[in-house]
């Protein structure tokens, strides 16, 4: 529910804990019976919203539909502050005399992500004044993976193939949430590598982490570019710890890093089951081969 700015609140209400708000949106057109009792049993029946049944929502209609003595009423649902996402959506069926008949879910919401895991992936730079030069200067021995550019040193690590991937990290409220990305077919596996960068020049360098930073060469000598982590993680309710990937940070962003300075992060590339690698390859800002053993 919602007051007006006009109003002032009586002491009665003033004393009152604070309850849970909902709003409707002040553009929401005039609703048929139907759609008033779908929407209503959205607002006071929140089990179904998982992890968003506890937060301060906003509903709208987004149409209905008859069949027969059916309706279908689309509701969506968001939070009613600091959300840029998709909000959630599900469709509940109401009968001719204004029962609920049944109740589906379609999604809930989805965060606005390049915010959130870009300014992740933002904090994972790291300022090594003191230890990048002293890797740069005595890199390990040998390491097939660690390799310089002109401009930027890298180090990889070898991709691990995985069926999907869940992690935790903060949503845009600051709470730490739980996330999945899995493949587009069940076709296809996910590759998961660990790219480090570090900055070994006097002066700043701006790095562009997108599908054309980077790719590798398949053992079938295929060229497969990485996917967009931040769009293709969706929240979740529960983790499967079958799939759990410990310390994943996306690495999709604009990176400024300053002399001394590393960036860590993972790219996820979506390949057929039993894929091997020859090379990894990046391009971003400079151009770097690593050959995997």
């Amino acid at each position: 529910m919602t007051q007006s700015s006009q109003a002032m609140p009586d002491r009665a209400a003033a004393a009152a804990p604070r309850a849970q708000t909902e709003a409707i949106r002040p553009s929401q057109p005039r609703l048929t019976p139907a759609e008033e009792a779908a929407l209503s049993r959205a607002r006071t029946d929140r089990q179904p919203y998982g992890r968003w049944k506890k937060k301060d929502l906003e509903y709208a209609v987004a149409g209905s539909e008859h069949v027969g003595d059916v309706t279908r009423v689309r509701i969506t649902y968001r939070p009613a502050s600091a959300f840029r996402g998709r909000p959630g959506e599900e469709v509940i069926q109401i009968g001719a005399g204004g029962e609920v008949i049944a109740r589906e879910q379609l999604h809930p919401p989805q965060e606005a992500f390049p915010w959130v895991l870009a300014s992740i992936a933002a904090l994972s730079v790291i300022a090594a004044a003191a230890l990048v030069p002293l890797i740069i200067f005595n890199p390990v021995k040998g390491d097939p993976l660690y390799v310089p550019g002109r401009i930027l040193w890298m180090r990889v690590t070898e991709p691990a193939v995985v069926p999907a991937v869940h992690f935790q990290n903060l949503d845009i409220s600051g709470n730490l949430s739980s996330f999945a990305i899995s493949p587009a077919t069940q076709d296809t596996r996910l590759a998961v590598i660990q790219v480090t960068l570090i900055n070994q020049q006097s002066h700043e360098v701006v790095v562009v982490v997108d599908e054309k930073a980077a790719s590798m060469l398949t053992s079938a000598d295929e060229n497969v570019r990485p996917i967009d982590t931040v769009k293709r993680s969706v929240a979740v309710d529960s983790l499967d710890q079958r799939l759990v990937y410990t310390g994943f940070v996306p690495l999709w962003t604009t990176v400024n890093l300053a002399a001394g300075e590393q960036v860590t992060g993972m790219l996820v590339f979506e390949v057929p089951p039993g894929t091997k690698f020859k090379e990894f390859r990046w391009d971003a800002t400079d151009s770097m081969i690593v050959r995997f053993p």
